[in-house]
Order: C-alpha cells, then structure tokens, then sequence
C-alpha cells in the first residue's frame, strides 16, 4: 500500500494522475495561523466600491420607510432604523446563523459519517489558508448538484452530492472556494 503524499516529500514517479486525483495530500507537522490576515487587494476594493452606491440606496429607503412609520405611530425614526442595524448585526451572532442555516437555506448538521469525511479535508484547507478551521462550521444542503456555500459569517455549507461523488482533493477544492 503506498504512502500518502506528504507536503514536501517528493511524490512517488511511479504513481498515475488518478492517484493525484484522489487524495488531498495532507500537511505534516504544525499548522500556522496568520496572525494578521494579508490586506485586500484591488478587486476586493473594486468590488466594495460597486456595491457601495447599493447600500447607500438601501439605507436612504430603510430611512424613508423608518421616518414615514415613525411619523404614522409616533416612534422616533432612530429606533427604527437602528432595529434595521442591529438585523444586520445578529447575521453574524451564533444561534442566529445557525437559524438562517437551517430555515433560509435548508442545511443541516453533517451526520457522523458524513462529518468523518469532511472534517478532515475541511482542515486542510483551513490549514493551507491559515485560518483556524474550528471557526467555521460545516453543513450539508441535501441536493443533486455539485456544489458548496458561505452563509452569514461562519458557516460553510456543502451539498450531499458533492460529499458522495467527490474526490478529497476535488471536494478540498469546492471547500478553498469557499473559504476564499
């Protein structure tokens, strides 16, 4: 039985492209976390800049509607729109991701085998991008397709088809996506 690739070590010239195809080769030794994450780069500010006029809109109709509702039931208007942040906020609190997972998106917890499977390629690919893999957690989207998600803040989900019929180092790939 061959060896498993190891990060570093020399792959084996005897082994076919299947054999590459199957097996996420696994990092030995310590996993080092960034302790600062690298700076965004152009795209991600471009992209920020193109999304900037959609949120600046959003908040000019959640001010309006705020400010007509505050006007109709004597609320002051602050208090509505500072509901409408505090919404956006709790997308990122715990119990309340874990909600939207389940109810918006369909997902649910990985069963025992399932988890088996995917804990270990999701820790290399935390580990490859340095990231601490215990600060996601992992779901399953019951679906025919190939495919994976980033919901809220801290969940990444991935769907049944995609766990059966993948290779670690396709599935690995479908979960860097995500992660990036």
């Amino acid at each position: 039985m061959p060896m498993p690739y190891e990060s570093g070590a020399p792959r084996p010239s005897d082994s076919s492209s299947s054999d590459r195809d199957t097996d996420l080769p696994h990092r030995t030794g310590r996993v080092h976390i960034a302790a600062r994450s690298r700076g965004a780069d152009v795209t991600a500010l471009g992209s920020l800049a193109l999304h900037l006029p959609l949120g600046v809109a959003s908040l000019a109709v959640v001010f309006t509607v705020s400010y007509a509702l505050g006007r109709l039931t004597e609320l002051p208007w602050w208090i509505l729109l500072g509901c409408w942040v505090v919404s956006g906020a709790l997308l990122f609190h715990g119990p309340c991701e874990r909600l939207l997972a389940r109810w918006l998106f369909g997902l649910r917890y990985p069963t025992p085998e399932e988890d088996g499977r995917l804990r270990p390629v999701w820790r290399e690919v935390a580990a490859r991008g340095g990231v601490d893999a215990h600060s996601y957690q992992l779901w399953i989207e019951e679906s025919d397709e190939i495919n994976a998600m980033a919901a809220a803040g801290h969940i990444v989900g991935v769907t049944s088809h995609s766990l059966r019929t993948l290779t670690p180092a396709q599935l690995g790939g479908v979960l860097a996506h995500e992660l990036g």
